[in-house]
């Protein structure tokens, strides 16, 4: 599904022309005409700029002519009528010696190949390592080996940060798993002992190594972010795989009973409040993986909350079809209500009469 979804849209469309503006939906081609008639198709004031060839550009100008597209989509057949064509090298010897052809013709017939115009498959083994074409073994393996990967990311960061880096041309260095303790006086006492120019190259080689280590954390840490990222996705598409078919359960038990509940308005009522239940139930999914592939919430509460928060509602609705209940009746509601309505009318009717 992945792979073809991204053919069609790597397919490009028909060409379109326009008066007196360049085309350039072909590579390494550029096609102006100076008006086309719609009826017969005919172009007239042609000028292309053809770099298809690393060692030669041509320009070719005519005075009218057609160009399409064949039926397999893979040539652009170019016909064209009194025009001239112009070459010229663009080797090595582009600067020393320079070659310039010059042809005249009557007619033309160019065939150029493409890319793009035709409908081609891709190979759907580079879509292979998306976590949505997985299995649920695949992706328990990938989420295994990504857990693993990050453990491991972090204690060699760890040793070749403080090893490589921060303790770096000492002798003990291979032995320490951390940092020395450093004492602020000592080391000033040493700075004191030393000439300026030795201060300066001191100076300036802690700066660099700083840098550097600097530069090296960043790059771990994008990296980590990265594996993060796909081990977030990995977990998030494992719960969607076993939460959305518990979620087709769930709007039918909403959907089978709203038909018997709800009595007026038709079959357009039911399914009116259908789409407002499952209008709730995407926007609480969409946000719960947002949350999931950004790491502020576990995998399982990011994917099953939307299916958690309507399955009670889910069974609510079924008990009380059940029963024949009139939940979405407002004649019921209104006759419940009644009391309520009266014993304010009468209040109302006693204000009135204690004001006149």
């Amino acid at each position: 599904m992945f792979s073809l979804l991204s053919d069609i849209s790597k397919q490009k469309q028909e060409m379109k022309f326009q008066d007196g503006i360049f085309f350039n939906g072909i590579p390494d081609m550029s096609i102006r005409i100076g008006h086309q008639d719609q009826k017969t198709g005919k172009l007239t004031d042609i000028l292309i700029y053809n770099n298809k060839t690393y060692s030669k550009m041509q320009t070719t100008v005519a005075d009218s002519g057609y160009i399409r597209i064949s039926d397999d989509r893979k040539y652009l057949i170019v016909m064209l009528y009194n025009g001239q064509i112009y070459e010229e090298n663009r080797d090595y010897q582009w600067f020393s010696r320079n070659q310039l052809s010059h042809h005249i013709f009557d007619d033309q017939l160019l065939l150029v190949p493409l890319s793009g115009f035709a409908f081609e498959r891709s190979d759907q083994e580079q879509f292979a390592s998306r976590s949505e074409t997985k299995n649920m073994n695949q992706l328990a393996y990938t989420i295994d080996s990504l857990k693993h990967a990050q453990d491991s990311m972090v204690t060699v960061f760890e040793n070749r940060l403080v090893k490589s880096h921060l303790i770096r041309n000492l002798s003990m260095a291979a032995d320490l798993d951390s940092l020395p303790a450093l004492h602020e006086a000592s080391v000033l006492r040493i700075l004191d002992t030393m000439s300026v120019e030795n201060r300066n190259a001191v100076f300036g080689q802690a700066a660099s190594w700083a840098e550097e280590a600097r530069g090296y954390a960043d790059y771990e840490q994008d990296f980590m972010r990265y594996t993060a990222d796909l081990l977030y996705r990995a977990q998030a598409d494992f719960q969607r795989k076993i939460a959305l078919p518990f979620s087709i359960m769930i709007f039918f038990l909403i959907g089978a009973p709203l038909g018997a509940i709800i009595r007026k308005g038709g079959l357009g009522m039911p399914i009116v409040v259908s789409v407002i239940f499952f209008v709730i139930y995407y926007i609480i999914m969409i946000t719960g993986e947002k949350f999931v592939k950004d790491g502020v919430w576990p995998a399982f509460w990011g994917i099953w909350i939307s299916s958690l928060i309507l399955f009670p509602i889910a069974i609510f609705l079924t008990y009380k079809s059940t029963n024949d209940s009139a939940l979405f009746n407002p004649d019921a509601y209104k006759k419940r209500l009644e009391p309520v309505l009266e014993l304010y009318r009468r209040m109302r009717g006693r204000w009135f009469k204690n004001r006149s």
